[in-house]
């Protein structure tokens, strides 16, 4: 189901609103650009995940909490994913023993 959310800036005055597609089989590609609200605060999660080809790519270079990085790591040990470009992560810096 597609999401929608609004998102205000605070340096400026400028606000929009948004209607995401929901990942889907035919998606080969996920690339997400966004800035981080509580709206798009893991807009990439298990519903999405699933959803996807298991050999999609996901691309996040928005902020790390938009991808659930728990759902993701789940779904790469699981065969669901096989490939996440991150630049972003929900806490930087990773500890020694993260799964990725």
């Amino acid at each position: 189901m597609p999401k929608t959310f609004n998102c205000r800036s605070n340096l400026s005055t400028i606000s929009a609103s948004f209607t995401l597609p929901t990942p889907n089989r035919n998606s080969k590609f996920v690339v997400f650009a966004v800035p981080l609200a509580d709206e798009t605060r893991h807009l990439m999660s298990t519903e999405e995940f699933d959803a996807m080809w298991d050999d999609a790519i996901l691309i996040n270079v928005a902020r790390g909490p938009v991808v659930d990085q728990e759902t993701l790591v789940d779904a790469l040990k699981a065969g669901e994913s096989r490939v996440a470009t991150l630049d972003v992560f929900e806490a930087e810096s990773l500890p020694a023993e993260f799964p990725l």
